[in-house]
């Protein structure tokens, strides 16, 4: 009886565990961003995120840096796809879950295939800086962590994202099922107002 016990108790305990670590893959249908910042005085800044729907009423477009820390006050962090093995790998460290593994080497592939199926549009902020700004609708599973939890190598052409205090959080894509590019008007519809 008590090894019987034992047991129940052993599997509850990994059922938990799966299902614990489960809870950070979300699936979603998002808006993908990526903003790429230029101006005559710095090297161009990348920096990329996801949400449901953009308020562009809630855009600071006075300059780079004030514009990109609005869009993150509605929208969530998404690390350059370059170091997407580095970011996974941290991930499992986190949660300790290796089936991740398997995602191991897809991200320059998931970038390609956002890229291929974006539509764009240039902004002119305030400062003269010019954004170019690239959206895709994915559907897909996403992990999710807290920035506190994570340690990300730092990226060259980005704002570090320890100076963002807006960026809370961090997804990134592990299985993108759908890309679709959205249309000039839902763009103009998403963007009103910003040139």
């Amino acid at each position: 009886m008590k090894s019987k016990l034992t047991l129940l108790i052993a599997i509850l305990s990994v059922s938990l565990k799966a299902f614990s670590f489960g809870s950070e893959t979300q699936k979603d249908t998002l808006l993908y961003f990526e903003f790429d910042i230029r101006s005559v005085t710095n090297y161009p800044i990348v920096m990329r995120g996801i949400m449901k729907k953009l308020d562009h009423s809630k855009l600071d477009l006075s300059n780079g840096k004030n514009f990109i820390s609005s869009f993150y006050k509605q929208g969530y962090f998404v690390p350059n796809l370059l170091i997407y093995d580095d970011v996974l790998t941290e991930s499992i460290r986190i949660s300790n879950d290796t089936t991740l593994l398997k995602y191991l080497g897809q991200g320059e592939k998931i970038r390609n295939l956002i890229h291929r199926n974006s539509r764009g549009m240039k902004l002119i902020l305030n400062s003269g800086e010019n954004v170019f700004i690239r959206i895709t609708r994915i559907t897909g599973l996403f992990l999710h962590h807290s920035k506190k939890e994570m340690r990300l190598p730092s990226i060259s052409d980005e704002y570090s994202i320890n100076d963002i205090y807006e960026i809370v959080d961090i997804y990134l894509p592990t299985e993108i099922f759908y890309y679709v590019k959205p249309s000039r008007k839902c763009v103009r519809h998403m963007t009103n107002n910003l040139d």
